[in-house]
């Protein structure tokens, strides 16, 4: 590859890295660093794969390790030669290497493919409507502005959808400002067997969690790589806040990006409160208050569907990957979507959409909540409502993330970019893809979640349709069922009910 050649020039010029104390192994001809730990070198190849069925654009996170490369000048090259900025996470030692973790976004991956990037160092190509950071942790995208709550656990402070115009949050605490996406710690009343039954919450004794220190890495402080000035493509902000009156606490991470009207979260919880009859159940409860918003609904997430639930009242209600809210704002329809890997308690009280992220119940078990914790979630605004199967798509997305595979630079038969498999019609969604149970055939499952049914395709890539010449509908133990399905070449054509489920095998 021409990355190769390049590299072969810099080792002869002498201008390649020193080689790897550990010892060169495979590989070890290139920059000095046997290719197995995939670092060292002046080009950093990446596969980027889509475990979901459509074509996605998301922002991927890859180390590089033992490199010499100028972090200030590091680009994402894909197939195409357009070079991507890249935001610099920080660097870290262990085990005597050291490793630079990054973060740049993968544009149009094909639904179950691939498409292959290139770490190097360049020039960026320029970013239009930049990410800006200002005075007193001001951010604005060209979607959303706000401010990150240095003092208040990093809270969204005064957040607005440039867009419509919705304004988003409360005040809470005595602060003047309008608080949206904060944690709060709350106390349950005790109750028998509170592994399974919520007490009532103690409001008196609930607190906003605070902050004990902000820091912001992006384009301002010349952590990410972007040709113009006056703005960067992502900041990323890390908040540590401390529970009120406890030991516990938590890092807050957010992703500000200029790519999408959204704002993703990770959040590493040290939780060591422990329930009892006496005290009550601790626990911490993410809160999104949308009382600026009018006739609000509320959608959650049921396996192979979703329901609307009109549960102002505070019930709480389980939600698979997502809760959406939404209602009238200044200029038509607002909302946002909560999305989520591991957490399930959602509740609306009033116009205040809740989601449990820990409590401590003492029935039957004593401790079952003390421990380090990792909860992934992300907030998505929407200026038009969404159908399910966009919620769908969007929950499926956020538990199944873009993978990032470290490649060896060689040349090969392979295209550098690919796909496998990409449903086509917008209201569906493949919720499996698999060997068949008999035979060498492939097994599609397919769901219809707009309630309108009709006729699917699906896309095939020449290699998975190879040999495959013939469709029928199944039961989901895969024995033959009637039912109207086509195979033809490499694209699949299929009839599905409203709201319904199809079974499709492939021979």
């Amino acid at each position: 590859s021409s990355a190769a050649a390049e590299e072969r020039e810099l080792l002869a010029a002498g201008h390649a890295n020193t080689a790897f104390v550990a010892g060169a192994g495979i590989g070890a001809g290139l920059s000095g660093l046997s290719s197995p730990a995939t670092g060292g070198r002046r080009f950093q190849p990446f596969v980027i794969y889509n475990p979901c069925a459509w074509a996605r654009t998301e922002r991927v996170t890859v180390s590089l390790w033992d490199t010499d490369l100028d972090a200030g000048r590091l680009v994402a090259r894909d197939d195409e030669g357009r070079q991507v900025p890249v935001l610099v996470h920080g660097r870290g030692h262990e085990w005597g290497h050291e490793r630079l973790t990054v973060s740049f976004e993968a544009r149009e991956v094909p639904g179950l493919g691939y498409r292959t990037y290139l770490l190097c160092e360049g020039t960026a190509d320029p970013v239009e409507g930049g990410v800006t950071y200002g005075p007193r942790e001001r951010f604005d995208t060209p979607y959303l502005g706000f401010r990150l709550g240095r003092h208040t656990g990093g809270a969204l402070l005064d957040l607005v959808d440039h867009r419509t115009g919705a304004q988003y949050g409360a005040p809470r605490d005595g602060q003047v400002e309008r608080l949206f996406g904060f944690w709060e710690s709350v106390v349950e009343r005790p109750w028998m067997m509170n592994a399974w039954v919520l007490g009532e919450e103690d409001l008196a004794a609930a607190r906003v969690v605070r902050s004990r220190g902000l820091a912001v890495h992006g384009g301002a402080r010349n952590q990410a790589t972007l040709a113009a000035s006056g703005g960067s493509p992502a900041y990323r902000a890390e908040c540590h806040a401390q529970v009120p009156g406890t030991h516990s606490s938590v890092r807050l991470t957010y992703t500000i990006a200029n790519s999408e009207p959204r704002l993703d979260v990770v959040a590493d919880l040290d939780w060591r409160e422990i329930g009892d009859a006496e005290r009550g159940i601790p626990g911490l409860v993410l809160s999104l208050p949308c009382d600026q918003l009018g006739a609000l609904t509320t959608r959650y997430e049921l396996p192979y569907g979703s329901l609307v639930r009109d549960l102002p009242d505070g019930s709480e209600v389980p939600s698979n990957r997502y809760a959406h809210v939404g209602g009238q704002g200044p200029r038509g329809y607002a909302g946002v979507t909560l999305l989520q890997d591991c957490r399930y308690g959602h509740a609306l009280r009033g116009a205040e959409l809740r989601l449990r992220m820990v409590r401590s119940s003492y029935e039957p078990d004593p401790t079952p909540e003390v421990a380090r914790q990792q909860i992934r979630y992300s907030l998505y605004f929407w200026d038009r409502e969404p159908s399910p199967a966009e919620l769908t798509r969007l929950g499926q997305a956020w538990n199944h993330p873009l993978i990032a595979l470290p490649a060896n630079l060689q040349s090969g038969a392979n295209p550098t970019l690919a796909a496998g498999l990409q449903v086509c019609t917008d209201n569906v969604v493949l919720t499996a893809a698999k060997k068949a149970e008999a035979g060498d055939g492939l097994v599609l499952r397919l769901n219809e979640l707009n309630g309108t049914g009709g006729p699917a395709t699906v896309e095939l890539s020449p290699e998975l349709a190879a040999g495959l010449t013939r469709a029928v509908r199944l039961d989901l133990l895969e024995r033959e069922v009637e039912g109207a399905a086509r195979l033809e070449g490499t694209r699949l054509t299929v009839d599905l009910p409203a709201h319904g489920l199809a079974t499709v095998g492939l021979y």
